[in-house]
Parts: C-alpha cells; structure tokens; sequence
C-alpha cells in the first residue's frame, strides 16, 4: 500500500477524489470515512487503502505535500479475513481501551491528529491528553509522530460509574515524519504490550484464557488482542467485550449511556454482568431519584402553564421544557379523548416518568442540562428566592 508521500494537490484531488478531503490551517486530511456505500470502488489501489486506512495527513510546505503520518483500520475479526492468514508466527498486541491519537509537531507547534481531524495542542481543546503530555514534551523528538492510545477509558467510567479514573498514554508506534519508517519505542510513555503466537489456534486459547480471567476478577480487565498482518489490523475480542458492547449505545459519554441503559430498563442487568462494583445501587438509585424530582417539577409546571396562564413563566422556560411540556399535553389529550367515562382525567408522577423514560435520550440529557442552568442562574441567583429560603431558616 503505497500512499503518496510527496505530492501536489491537484495530484491529491485527482487521486484520491472517492475519499473525502479536507484542510486544516496548513494540513490536509484524506479519510475515507463516510463514503456512499452506493459508491463502488473499482481501482484495486483505492481499494487497498479504504480497506486499510481511516485517514492520512499532509502537511504543506509552499506548493508540496508532504505525508505526515497514516492511521490504520482496526477491523473486527471476521471469516474473510482471518480465512487467508498463513498459520506461522504471528505477533499480536494488547487490545485498549480509548482513542487513537498521533501526537507531532509541526510549524513551531505540538498538534494532534484524532478522530478524522488535527487540532493544536491546547488545555483548552484537549485538557485530558495536554495534561498527559505536558511535562515529557521537551523530551520528545520533533522528527517524530507518537502513535498513541489515549486510554481515558470511557469503557471502565461506564462499568465503575466514576469519573476519577486515571487516564495513561500508551505508545503503538513511532513513525519518522515524510516517511513511512518506524522508529523503536521509547521511554516517555508506556509501550504496547506485544506476543508471539504460533498459529490462530493459539491466539484463540490465549482469548480463552483472558475470558476465564475476566471471571475470576469479576471485573473487565482484558479486553483482547489486535492482530497485524499484511498492513491489516483485526481485532480479536474477548467474549465479555462484545457482550457489554451490545449494551452500549456507540460514542455515547458514560453518563448518557447510564441514562440510555435506564431509560431502557437495561442498566441493572448491564451492571451486574461484572457484580463485584458497588457503586450499583448508588447509582440506580440516584437517577431514579433524579427522575422522580424531574418528574415532579414538570407536572408541577405543566400545571401552572396549562390553558395559556403564567404566560411570563411559559416564556422563560428553555426549549427542551417546551418540548416536554407539548408531549406531556399530548398525553393528556390521547387519555381523555380514550376515556369514556365521566371521571375526572389528569396527569400524575407515574405518567411524566414514563414519558421521561419514552422520549430521546438527547432531549431527556437536555432536560437536565438546562435544570442544571436553572437551579443556578434563575434561582440561586434570584434575590427574592433567597429572601424568601432566608425568611424561612
């Protein structure tokens, strides 16, 4: 797989047209994510690369490009691919979890390549990874991009429902910028761990055994092993990640995915497949909390905003509450509209939280987003709310 190291960017866009190109200040990024499936992808060349590659970057010197550094496709372990490796020596490597992240420096300034994109190196973009590397950067060789794990483990605060979990930086590999040379390994991070195996069955008894010990410790401690062969990268999981991944909504932060997994009755069950947390039912029994006080504080304004009164309090409310307020009156209708009998129909508690538990995980994250702006800014702020809690001490 010969990517262009050297190139202009007519030469870029000829080429590589099927991918998607973009630039950043003095940098150009070709991934080959969002591709229309419709589109097929007859040259064996571009084929190679979208097959191997996520996304590559050239860095601008006057009218030339220059290959900085290419990130690889980690794809899942699949019949068609494991079908044609030879059974010989085979390394592999530990399996992490976290972000891909190619630390280098270019123009005077650290950058980072991640997620498709290159940003600066910056507290304020990055706290986490600025925090990591800060003190080892003057150690660092300014010849060389840092393939990096970020391994913040987003995995491990949604199991351990935590957020003071350390996060470390774990080296794949060292690249020598303009080349596609590799560097040995360094002292400044943590090195990937690296094993030989004789064959594939080897490597499917080495997963055996880190499933057992996932049991024993009752907790996920391993999560697999990624395999490199012909420039591809396959992933081989233990069967304990691809259980809990099925739980797990796709780039959902751990506190979304806590709401998503209650929302859906499924939180308890996903906790409990590694018992030994005991943050369990400190957990469950805070957002169940949460969603009873939710619950109660819009019933409460449903109330005082229903048939146009308190048109001032309607109008203050931000746009997720108005929302809900609409589903909430939705509701009302349908049930008195299906009721035939003379009783009296109203909303109660049980049916706003149900209704918190139908809607968007995105509109329920909004919902307490914004009471989170409105416990501080209208009425911890408020001077009459605080005569009043004053008045009543």
């Amino acid at each position: 797989m010969d990517i262009l190291l050297n190139t202009t960017l007519s030469q870029i866009n000829t080429i590589y047209k099927l991918f998607n190109i973009r630039s950043y200040d003095n940098f150009l990024i070709v991934s080959t994510n969002n591709i229309n499936p419709m589109v097929s992808i007859c040259n064996d060349y571009l084929n190679e690369i979208y097959n191997k590659v996520k996304y590559f970057v050239y860095e601008k010197h006057n009218n030339i490009y220059k290959l900085l550094f290419v990130v690889p496709r980690i794809i899942k372990n699949t019949h068609s691919y494991v079908k044609n490796i030879i059974n010989t020596n085979l390394k592999i490597m530990c399996k992490y979890s976290g972000s891909y992240i190619v630390l280098f420096f270019s123009f005077d300034k650290w950058y980072f390549g991640f997620n498709y994109q290159v940003y600066v190196l910056d507290n304020n973009i990055h706290p986490i990874l600025y925090n990591c590397v800060k003190n080892i950067l003057p150690n660092l060789d300014t010849n060389i991009c840092y393939h990096l794990i970020l391994n913040d483990t987003r995995l491990r605060k949604i199991l351990l429902a935590q957020n003071d979990i350390n996060s470390e930086l774990i080296l794949l590999k060292k690249t020598y910028k303009y080349t596609k040379n590799i560097s040995e390994l360094c002292n400044n991070f943590k090195n990937v761990s690296y094993y030989h195996v004789s064959c594939l069955d080897e490597l499917y008894y080495k997963l055996i055994e880190l499933d057992n010990k996932n049991k024993i410790l009752k907790k996920l401690y391993y999560l697999g092993f990624v395999l490199e062969h012909n420039e591809v990268y396959i992933s081989f999981n233990t069967s304990l990640v691809n259980t809990l991944s099925d739980f797990i909504p796709y780039k959902y932060t751990p506190s979304l995915t806590h709401l998503y997994l209650y929302q859906n009755n499924k939180l308890n069950i996903f906790l409990n497949m590694l018992n030994s947390f005991v943050t369990n039912d400190e957990l469950i029994n805070r957002i169940n909390n949460a969603f009873n006080t939710l619950s109660k504080e819009l019933l409460d304004i449903y109330h005082l905003t229903r048939n146009k009164k308190n048109s001032n309090l309607y109008g203050s409310l931000p746009s997720s509450y108005k929302k809900m307020l609409y589903i909430l009156h939705k509701t009302y209708m349908m049930v008195s509209n299906s009721n035939f009998d003379n009783e009296k129909i109203s909303l109660n508690i049980s049916i706003v939280y149900k209704k918190l538990k139908e809607i968007d995980v995105d509109l329920l994250r909004l919902l307490f987003i914004e009471r989170s702006k409105i416990m501080y800014y209208d009425i911890k702020k408020c001077s009459d709310t605080n005569i009043q809690c004053y008045l009543l001490k």
